[in-house]
């Protein structure tokens, strides 16, 4: 069984969705809070309650009734051998065909019985003011439920061809016909886990070893489980014990006309049942993984499994663990919404669909799978991870991990109250010499595509790298390049800020055995002004009439300056450690003295203001 396309009307954030796919195995939903994603599988669970959608468009003026009529229309892609066997487990004996004008009932049978294709087809709306399947209907037989006659279908209880079941047509009502009757027996198959405390810690003893699908009777199921199959409890017991590792046990005695399910965090060998806790006292999470590792691993034909959130109620270890044991079972058909990028990259989706919100209604649009493996793949190359992009508005590619580091806490001393409701990630880029080389457009064209803001990854709203020695020329064709969207620092390098004598001695009287004797801002002065002008700082000779402090603060080689002054200071006990202690001068400096970064701040408004 499969879901392959559903349509929302007036229901919550959906006025008006449009057809929306979804294929076998995976399919992964996204947006931000508020999109509609919870909307969205209560949609697809076809047990949802009348919630008009409350826009301008639905309640022009105040006072005014919104349309009562929520509905959900669903395709439905069904096995014939287990269209066949729904009919055969089913109670009622008889199933009835809409019968077309101007046939017998034989030739109409006939017909039905040839065409019945694999699968089977069905389109079902469901619609929570009329009591739920209002309609359904197959390609498989288009005589439309409006007939007022039907023909009688027997299954036998083994699930083989029916059979005509008498040669007159009846006048039946049109809610038992065959495929509306089908359409419910699907809702039983359909599985909702809510981000939600779920208490089924007990339950009524009982015979049906078939999970409802509000797993209400998981201690039912559990029960029956044990007792009739257990090396089948023992593979259970073992996804479970994947997952929580901490679950070493788990029992479902009886306690009168009730099963309740107890989990042991101790060596069963012990046998210290007093120390097992009940499911109804534990944390929130198991009981959603113990109802759908109990149906993955029982059900006998597939099941539509519908997950709202799971990151919310798991550890992200118990989540991509959860995520491998399902993908391991692609019979099932999953459909999970998700703030968190490792559900992606945790699973091959066979459909990504992205929900946004515009004003009161959602958006929504499916993205080809292959665009998420891509971007991973590009990522990788950039040394990034879908997690590091994943949610924010924008991002700013920067040098390198110093920077990655570094800047956010610049930026975050210097924001105005308004620029703090911007969520930007900044992110260093793995290989900045690729900026160096002639094919810099395409480089950059890249890391522009890498988050262009079309679908699972925000834009790109600029790139701040160090100048490094590049000619003016040459930085401007760069920025011409990449149509504004390179930046570079007025001076050589980030380490060139770092340069600040007080915020030096502070940094090296931190380090544990740096030296002996407490470093001062003087002392630093002073070993500057011997060695500022040095040959290997500036890879050239700088001639006396032309060494002025701006000159220097500018074109000085930083980095080797702070590696060679760590050096000398510590007695070579202590390497300058570009990451470690680029940090801590930074984390000094901001309070002390933020003008320091002006050039810094001012790039990154920029490059912010280009966002808006």
């Amino acid at each position: 069984m499969l879901i392959t396309r559903t349509h929302l009307h007036n229901y919550k954030s959906f006025r008006e969705s449009p057809d929306l796919s979804f294929g076998p195995g995976f399919n992964v939903v996204v947006g931000p809070n508020n999109a509609g994603k919870t909307a969205l599988l209560e949609g697809l669970s076809l047990t949802f309650g009348a919630a008009p959608h409350r826009s301008p468009v639905t309640i022009p003026r105040p006072g005014s009734p919104p349309s009562p009529f929520s509905s959900a229309d669903l395709s439905i892609d069904i096995p014939k051998a287990e269209f066949l066997q729904l009919l055969a487990d089913h109670a009622q004996p008889e199933f009835y065909v809409s019968h077309p004008d101007g046939t017998t009932v034989q030739d109409a049978a006939r017909q039905f019985l040839t065409r019945l294709p694999d699968p089977v087809v069905i389109e079902a709306t469901y619609n929570p003011n009329q009591g739920g399947i209002t309609m359904a209907s197959s390609s498989a037989w288009p005589v439309p439920d409006t007939s007022n006659l039907a023909f009688a279908l027997r299954v036998s209880p083994s699930g083989t061809e029916p059979q005509l079941a008498d040669a007159n047509p009846r006048n039946i009502d049109r809610a038992n016909r065959i495929f509306r009757v089908v359409a419910n027996l699907v809702r039983n198959r359909l599985y909702l886990f809510r981000a939600e405390r779920m208490n089924i810690g007990e339950a009524q003893i009982g015979t049906d070893p078939t999970l409802a699908p509000n797993a209400q009777n998981l201690p039912t199921v559990l029960h029956l489980l044990l007792s009739r199959n257990p090396p089948r409890f023992a593979r259970y017991l073992r996804f479970v014990n994947a997952v929580f590792p901490e679950i070493r046990q788990i029992t479902v005695p009886p306690v009168g006309a009730t099963a309740r399910i107890l989990l042991w965090s101790t060596d069963p060998e012990g046998e210290r049942e007093d120390l097992a806790i009940s499911l109804a006292e534990s944390g929130t999470g198991i009981s959603q993984v113990l109802a759908i590792l109990y149906v993955v691993l029982t059900a006998d034909h597939p099941r539509v499994f519908l997950i709202d959130e799971p990151q919310s109620f798991l550890h992200p270890a118990a989540l991509r663990t959860l995520m491998t044991i399902l993908a391991a079972h692609p019979q099932h058909q999953y459909i999970v919404s998700t703030h968190s990028p490792l559900v992606l990259t945790a699973t091959n989706p066979s459909s990504v669909l992205l929900l946004r919100k515009d004003g009161p209604e959602t958006t929504a649009r499916n993205i080809d799978p292959r665009e998420a493996s891509d971007l991973r793949a590009v990522l990788a190359e950039v040394g990034a991870r879908l997690s590091d992009v994943f949610g924010a508005d924008n991002v700013l590619w920067v040098e390198g991990l110093t920077e990655e580091l570094c800047f956010p806490l610049i930026w975050e001393i210097a924001r105005t109250e308004e620029e703090r409701f911007t969520a930007t990630v900044m992110l260093g880029v793995k290989h900045t010499s690729d900026f160096q080389r002639r094919d810099a457009r395409a480089a950059i064209e890249l890391y522009r595509r890498l988050t262009a803001g079309g679908a699972l990854l925000p834009p790109a709203v600029g790139f701040i790298f160090d100048r490094e020695g590049r000619p003016p020329k040459e930085q401007d064709d760069l920025a011409r390049e990449s149509r504004g969207l390179v930046r570079f620092l007025p001076r050589r390098m980030f380490e060139n800020y770092l340069v600040a004598p007080s915020a030096l001695a502070a940094v090296m009287n931190a380090i544990d055995g740096f030296r002996p004797q407490t470093v001062t801002a003087e002392e630093i002065e002073r070993w500057l002004e011997e060695h500022k002008w040095d040959h290997e700082y500036f890879g050239r000779k700088v001639e006396l009439e032309s060494r002025e402090g701006a000159l220097w603060l500018r074109d000085v080689d930083g980095a080797r300056l702070l590696e060679t002054l760590f050096r000398d200071l510590s007695e070579g006990r202590v390497a300058y450690d570009k990451v470690r202690h680029g940090v801590r001068l930074t984390e000094w400096i901001c309070p002390r003295e933020p003008a320091t970064f002006g050039d810094i701040v001012s790039l990154i408004r920029e490059a912010m203001t280009r966002a808006q």
